[in-house]
């Protein structure tokens, strides 16, 4: 009997974890409802799996039940609430909602804790950005390039609030910084990146 039970227990550990392996892949894919299934059944299953719950919440959010997201992050902080990677994501769902200064009160903490990550710095450039504040957002990328030189998200939004500001050399840096260590970014990405240049570069010479 306690070899059975040892071997269904396996076999739920197994099965809990392709579900949550499945669900992290279709939230990469933008397949938000069949995220939000597999996580649901994931923490159905083992109710203390974290990264599941992650994972529901992500799902919840880009399926607009943004308050549904909030309070699965709130719940898991409240047992952890240093956790910066559940700071991180839960200001995330703040920022999909529009509620840029949520977000980065969140991302505020979270760099409270951990000063060199790098993510964090990059989604309030994001919030800082949505609130108008170009400036700010521009020293939220640079940390972020600081802590990771090799993020080349942040290299594109700087660039393109370089733009905006009328820094045009500086913003073709960025964009080729972008190519050059972007590689294994998605192809409309990439391409949708070079166009710019191609403007960039006709309007200096006009």
């Amino acid at each position: 009997m306690i070899f059975i039970k040892r071997l269904k227990n396996t076999v739920t550990n197994i099965y809990t974890r392709s579900l949550y392996g499945w669900s992290k892949t279709c939230n990469e894919r933008g397949e938000y409802l069949r995220a939000l299934n597999f996580s649901t059944r994931a923490t159905t299953l083992k109710p203390d799996f974290i990264e599941a719950h992650i994972e529901r919440g992500i799902a919840l959010s880009r399926c607009g039940h943004h308050q549904d997201a909030i309070a699965t992050f709130d719940h898991l902080l409240a047992d952890d609430p240093r956790n910066v990677d559940l700071l991180v994501h839960r200001g995330l769902v703040h920022y999909y909602n529009e509620d840029y200064a949520g977000a980065i009160a969140d991302y505020n903490v979270a760099i409270y804790y951990k000063s060199t990550h790098t993510v964090a710095y990059l989604y309030r450039g994001l919030a800082e950005y949505g609130q108008g504040n170009l400036t700010a957002a521009i020293s939220d990328y640079n940390a972020a390039i600081k802590c990771d030189p090799n993020n080349v998200v942040a290299y594109r939004r700087r660039a393109d609030i370089r733009v905006k500001q009328g820094r045009i050399s500086d913003a073709l840096n960025d964009y080729f910084i972008y190519l050059q260590k972007g590689v294994t970014q998605a192809y409309s990405q990439r391409k949708e990146v070079a166009a710019l240049i191609g403007e960039l570069r006709l309007r200096q010479r006009r």
